[in-house]
């Protein structure tokens, strides 16, 4: 006989943020005059990428490769935001310009996702304030997590490619 807990349907939980960091140490490098100079007046400024032409290249190519997405995704929401609860807009209003493109990506494809049943948002009191811009974790349906996936790896570049090397995609 098959136990019940095999034939129940397999929930994931994930939780986007854990704990709240530590507090930094009482005395720190902010609290020093050298903070306050600028990085250039130490020499130090680019030390990591000088000689290094292939790091400036892809943190070019990741920028562009991220407003590409940005678009294309922004598009796709635009098209679906009727389906979309008031929360979903309010949290898109708070994140245009003020995160990152990569951001702002992942929360828009969240939302296209969540107006697709493939996942069930938990979403915080506070509003966009509170959690990643609203959201506390979500819970994949059950049989939608290759679509979720999907939907996330479609986001990423190709394995090298930003790097110039050959594209590899699983």
């Amino acid at each position: 006989m098959t136990s019940p807990a095999v034939l129940a349907p397999a929930v994931v939980r994930v939780r986007l943020f854990e704990a709240p960091c530590k507090p930094a140490p009482a005395q720190s490098i902010r609290d020093t005059d050298a903070a306050r100079t600028p990085r250039a007046a130490h020499g130090q400024r680019g030390l990591h990428v000088r000689g290094r032409p292939d790091m400036s290249r892809a943190a070019r190519d990741g920028a562009a490769h991220w407003a590409r997405m940005l678009s294309d995704v922004r598009a796709a929401w635009e098209k679906a935001a009727d389906a979309f609860p008031a929360d979903f807009h309010t949290q898109a209003e708070a994140a245009h310009g003020r995160i990152r493109a990569k951001l702002e990506c992942l929360l828009r494809t969240l939302h296209l996702a969540a107006a697709d049943g493939l996942l069930i948002p938990r979403l915080a009191e506070g509003g966009p304030s509170a959690g990643f811009l609203g959201w506390t974790g979500f819970v994949v349906a059950p049989g939608a997590g290759a679509a979720v996936r999907g939907a996330v790896q479609a986001l990423l570049p190709a394995a090298g490619r930003l790097r110039g090397e050959e594209a590899l995609r699983e």
